[in-house]
């Protein structure tokens, strides 16, 4: 439950701070950075199928 709680909270000050951080950054950060994140979301996902085939071969 408290981790939940943490989450909802970094999400909603990453919500709120939104402009700011893309004055920051800019446009190309901007897409640097989600190019980056979409990279590692999708490293976890293979990583998931993996596991799941792995266990899936080994019973």
């Amino acid at each position: 439950m408290i981790s939940i709680v943490i989450v909802i909270g970094i999400t909603y000050v990453i919500y709120y701070l939104t402009d700011p951080i893309y004055k920051i950054l800019g446009r190309r950060g901007s897409l640097i950075i989600t190019r980056v994140f979409a990279i590692l979301v999708a490293a976890i996902g293979v990583q998931y199928i993996v596991n799941g085939l792995e266990s899936l071969l080994n019973n």
